[in-house]
């Protein structure tokens, strides 16, 4: 058997007993001496001058760092010897690497002389201003005698000037102006998250979502590389935080289509067989099997030769045979995204979850980032980590066509697949107007909170802030990824999966979302704020106009790739299916696993 490399995150792990060549977290040593101990002394020391910047509606001291403007005409300042990371100025680090997510563990303000807030994303005010917010989630410091609006709402300091909590709302007599939106120019992480989803530590995550600000559902693939050469977003946001019930059946059930692809002669398109039955009710998902061991919580680096993977192993252990689900996250999406699915599935199936290259808390790679590369490594971690086929592969916007290039690269590995609201090879027919710039239409509103994400997505708060941490580390590659597009996708078209039928009779399930109802909440969102020139505004009435129906056209067109297909259409569901309907993405999961376990009885897998 193949003994997978893994090396620690911080700190460093010690191998388990029961499983040979797997590393988990171990106690730092901190024994007097100890190289580690002194590195982690000098980290902790490093750390102590970092903390979020300062808003201020003027000019930063001369012995202050300007870090640059956030919407306009407000600034970022920080204390003297820090730094603003690219793209980051939202907090003040001890040198050019981004420190955000170590400050979400222990939040605080650079200056002991400032204040901390969080309007769902933390900012410093001087101790003799006080922080506020309006509608629209905007906010800012205000100084004595500011008059202040009937929406605005004072916030209450979460740290002080001298690093006391403090519980006490203060009272609304006096205070400033430096007002400034939670949004500060950066990168995105999905990129948009976000999502996030969608930074959002949750304000990494927005910028992530600022991603799919151009792609949603295109998964940022061609929206993003579009936007690629315009302002990303640093957004400092959280939405309230909000834990849905996971059992909650009040969203209406999905339309399911269920059909058997009769090829013809490859010039035609396939007979979708049918499609005007009744429709199917949704799979009930099982209980956990009776007897089956939990994998215990693999996880860690895994090198794969040229760098490192990050890989989590979850659900039950698995049985010769058995198909193991690998999920393929959006662009510049994480596997921390994904805990709201994989809580519903690990009862009954073993799982992959894990970072691509570039992203999260794996290792930037050796190359360019590319589908075919992505698939490329994913085929070498699975590999080094024992995990062999059958393998269900759940590819969600980028990631469905990374899914296409495995099943290119690798077919007889693949027994079976879910796409959901996948990009495709069509992508860059959607975005053809030069003049799109969803961005400018956005301005400084949160794509979070216009289109509802945070509330609607079934994570805790402290899951969403994970997830915007992790996807914060990745905006470079990210936005490498969007670059990327367009030549992605015309790869992808070369390789003609559709004509071929290349997935044979290997089940196929389609999921469509309504990513055009983010948009379109933008777009209002952004008209009565008054953002957008009247060119861009046109531009994006016109990507309104035509994506419900050529997104449905696309996605159905995916189904061409197998003889045995399902296509579920969401009316109620936007992009980011794994963080609003996740119980509809196990449904699918469950279906293409009976087919598969059917198939293999019969022999045909």
């Amino acid at each position: 058997m193949r003994i997978p490399i893994l090396y620690p995150l911080q700190p460093p792990c010690s191998p388990l007993p029961s499983q040979p060549g797997i590393c988990l977290p171990a106690r730092p040593n901190r024994s007097l001496g100890s190289p580690l101990w002194l590195f982690q002394l000098r980290l902790t020391l490093s750390l102590n001058s970092a903390g979020f910047a300062l808003r201020i509606n003027g000019s930063c001291l001369p012995e202050q760092v300007d870090c640059g403007a956030t919407v306009n005409p407000f600034r970022v300042c920080c204390p003297g010897g820090t730094q603003c990371p690219h793209a980051y100025n939202v907090v003040c680090c001890p040198s050019e690497a981004n420190c955000t997510s170590t400050l979400l563990e222990s939040p605080r303000c650079a200056d002991r002389g400032w204040d901390l807030y969080d309007n769902e994303g933390y900012f410093c005010c001087d101790k003799d201003t006080t922080g506020f917010a309006r509608l629209g989630n905007s906010d800012g410091c205000a100084v004595p005698g500011y008059s202040f609006h009937e929406d605005d709402k004072l916030l209450s300091v979460v740290l002080s000037a001298e690093g006391m909590i403090s519980q006490a709302s203060p009272s609304p007599t006096g205070p400033s102006m430096s007002t400034s939106s939670g949004i500060t120019p950066g990168f995105s992480a999905t990129m948009a998250p976000i999502s996030t989803p969608t930074l959002d530590t949750e304000s990494q995550e927005e910028t992530n979502d600022r991603g799919h600000v151009a792609g949603s559902i295109v998964g940022g693939i061609v929206g993003v590389g579009i936007i690629s050469g315009l302002v990303w977003f640093f957004i400092t946001r959280r939405n309230k935080s909000k834990e849905l019930d996971e059992d909650s059946d009040s969203s209406p059930q999905p339309e399911v289509l269920e059909g058997h692809v009769v090829e013809a002669d490859g010039d035609r398109p396939p007979v979708e067989l049918g499609a005007n039955e009744k429709q199917t009710a949704p799979v009930e998902l099982p209980s956990e099997p009776l007897g089956r061991e939990r994998v215990n919580g693999l996880l860690g680096l895994v090198s794969i030769g040229s760098h490192r993977l990050f890989l989590e192993v979850r659900g039950i252990v698995r049985t010769l045979g058995e198909p193991l689900v690998v999920f393929l996250m959006g662009a510049g999406d994480v596997a921390a995204s994904y805990r709201a699915i994989e809580r519903l599935i690990s009862p009954f199936t073993s799982l992959v979850l894990y970072d691509r290259s570039g992203l999260g808390r794996s290792d930037d790679g050796p190359r360019p980032p590319s589908a075919a590369t992505a698939a490329e490594e994913l085929h070498q971690l699975l590999l080094v980590a024992d995990l062999h086929p059958p393998l269900l592969l759940v590819g969600h916007s980028y990631g469905g066509i990374i899914a296409r290039e495995y099943l290119d690269a690798y077919p007889e590995s693949v027994a079976g697949m879910v796409l959901a609201d996948a990009s495709t090879e069509r992508q860059p027919e959607l975005f053809r107007n030069p003049d799109l710039d969803i961005p400018a239409v956005l301005g400084d509103l949160r794509f979070a909170q216009v289109t509802g994400l945070r509330d609607a997505a079934r994570l805790s708060r402290d899951e969403w802030r994970t997830r915007a941490a992790h996807i914060a580390r990745g905006s470079t590659t990210e936005r490498a990824e969007g670059l990327a597009a367009v030549e992605v996708c015309q790869s992808l078209a070369r390789k003609n999966q559709y004509h071929s039928c290349a997935m044979g009779d290997r089940p196929l399930s389609v999921i469509c979302c309504r990513g055009v109802d983010d948009y379109r909440r933008i777009y209002e969102a952004g008209i009565r704020a008054g953002n957008g020139t009247e060119s861009q505004r046109i531009a994006f009435r016109d990507l309104l106009e035509r994506w419900e129906a050529m997104n449905d056209e696309m996605q159905r067109d995916q189904l061409q790739l197998s003889g045995v297909h399902r296509y579920v259409s969401l009316p109620d569901c936007g992009h980011h299916i794994h963080l609003i309907r996740p119980d509809v993405l196990a449904q699918e999961i469950q279906w293409v696993r009976e087919r598969i376990e059917l198939s293999q009885e019969r022999g045909k897998i």
